[in-house]
């Protein structure tokens, strides 16, 4: 397009006599000045603009969108230049690809240091032009190849305009697919329930591009599961397909393959997970939870292990201190303890497989009495056991009343009351009617008893500041240094409820 730039004709001979003396001094190797008394240069411009232009993606590139993958071609570089004449149209070639955006700026330089703007004056046939910043966006029509052009115009603050026409060769490129594991994550960890050694990994993955299909691999295997691979949904957008790969214990690096409709192919980025065996199962089968013993007393702890790996070692412990060592890989475990001498103990075991630490599972506690020997003499030692208030509000104090009463028919020497007091509670006072209750240890030693006398203990304690949801047992034992006729009423175990 030719625009004419109208001017007055004595202002415009007197241009054109000011072309020719500049054109003049520049072939004898000088140039004109321009300065503040040199009227001319207001009316003087020389433009000389480049065309710079870059590679966009079509589209804001997302997880899910893929660039095409070629080298940015070079800049086009637009040369035109006019001293107030009327400037015919400059044409220039710029090249993208197909669904291949261009970024196209421009720079230009004005004698009088005007500045200058540039505008769309006619727009592309087959695509979208949009001013972004310093410069202009050009986006081809989806799947378009084929030829393009744009008209910019550029004008400077005096009016002075001219036109540059812009052609476009959008070419074919190849796209290829690409394809990403949105789960499991790396380093993710999946157990392998019960004494399976397998588990069950669902793994999920999408595509882009013109994708059929996706296969998953395990490390360069493909995994067995059907079906692999899977074909794309029909009626949904990259490709979301998902397999329930079962895998065995170990390390998994897994990788997803997409297939476009050319048989073209592109593989993710791996994904490296655990698949860890079950734990270990342990449980104390022999003695039962609360047997009693006289000492000194051998007693045979038996644990009863299930396990999908081989065990290292079974070690057994009473009141956390630890017993021994049992290493075979044959369940049940059995521990002999000797000579144990009078006590209340916890008895636990802990199993441990090849896998070590992640292989370890520590038994339900269980609860033993060893009671001194029976002596010739006997006595029938009782203890009850009374809460008060019970329920009691969080964070309240209540009593632990405890009484020890002596049934005959001998005198009971050495009586020893043991009450640990529940963790969830914290001591408050005590109050015996004789001897001495130690709270750090929970013994009473309450001495002597004769026949048919009593011997009291109150104990004050608070409740926690927040009500569990169960209610909350005390359990405590007493003995004596005669033979109990009767162990059943040695022992006895009271609750409390909390309320909010």
């Amino acid at each position: 397009m030719n625009i004419s730039l109208a001017f007055k004709a004595p202002w415009a001979m007197l241009k054109i006599a000011f072309l020719m003396v500049l054109f003049l001094a520049v072939a004898e190797g000088s140039q004109a000045q321009c300065g503040e008394g040199n009227q001319s240069c207001d009316q003087q411009w020389n433009l000389m603009a480049k065309v710079d232009s870059g590679l966009a993606p079509a589209s804001d590139i997302s997880e899910d969108d893929l660039a095409a993958d070629m080298d940015a071609f070079g800049a086009s570089v637009v040369s035109f230049g006019f001293m107030n004449q009327s400037a015919s149209e400059t044409a220039q070639e710029i090249v993208t690809g197909n669904d291949t955006a261009k970024f196209i700026t421009f720079s230009a330089n004005d004698v009088d240091n005007d500045l200058l703007d540039y505008t769309v004056i006619s727009a592309p046939e087959h695509g979208t032009v949009s001013k972004i910043d310093s410069g202009f966006l050009y986006t081809p029509e989806s799947g378009y190849v084929g030829k393009d052009d744009i008209v910019f115009r550029v004008s400077d603050q005096l009016g002075n305009l001219l036109n540059m026409s812009l052609a476009i060769d959008v070419i074919s490129l190849y796209h290829p697919p690409s394809v990403r594991i949105r789960t499991p994550h790396d380093g993710e960890v999946f157990p392998a329930y019960g004494g399976d050694l397998w588990a069950e990994v669902p793994i999920r993955a999408t595509a882009t591009g013109d994708v059929k299909s996706i296969a998953f691999y395990d490390g360069t295997t493909l995994i067995p599961d059907s079906p692999n691979p899977q074909s794309c949904p029909t009626d949904e957008v990259n490709c979301p397909v998902t397999l329930v790969a079962k895998l065995p214990w170990g390390y998994h690096t897994l990788v997803a393959k997409a297939t476009d409709t050319k048989n073209k192919n592109c593989v993710s980025l791996p994904v490296v997970i655990i698949v860890n065996p079950s734990e270990p199962k342990v449980k104390i089968s022999n003695p039962y939870d609360g047997q009693i013993f006289t000492a000194p007393a051998n007693i045979d702890i038996t644990a009863e292990v299930t396990d999908s790996r081989e065990m290292s070692y079974v070690e057994f412990f009473a009141n956390s201190q630890k017993l021994g060592r049992i290493t075979r890989n044959v369940s049940p475990y059995t521990f002999t303890w000797q000579d144990v001498k009078p006590g209340i103990y916890n008895l636990a075991a802990k199993a441990v497989d090849v896998m070590g630490a992640s292989g370890t599972a520590i038994s339900k506690s269980i609860l033993i009495v060893v009671v001194p020997a029976k002596p010739l003499t006997k006595s029938d030692l009782a203890l009850t056991m009374t809460t008060t208030p019970n329920p009691v509000p969080a964070g309240g104090l209540f009593n632990y009343i405890l009484t020890v009463t002596n049934r005959g028919p001998d005198t009971a020497t050495g009586v020893t009351l043991e009450d640990f007091l529940p963790s969830s509670v914290d001591y408050v006072s005590k109050k015996p009617s004789q001897g001495e209750y130690d709270p750090k240890t929970g013994f009473w030693s309450v001495g002597d008893l004769v026949k048919y006398r009593s011997a009291k203990l109150v104990l004050t304690v608070r409740a926690p500041s927040k009500a569990p949801t169960e209610q909350i047992s005390n359990t405590a034992y007493v003995y004596g240094s005669e033979y109990d006729p009767d162990n059943s009423n040695n022992h006895v175990t009271d609750y409390v409820r909390i309320k909010a």
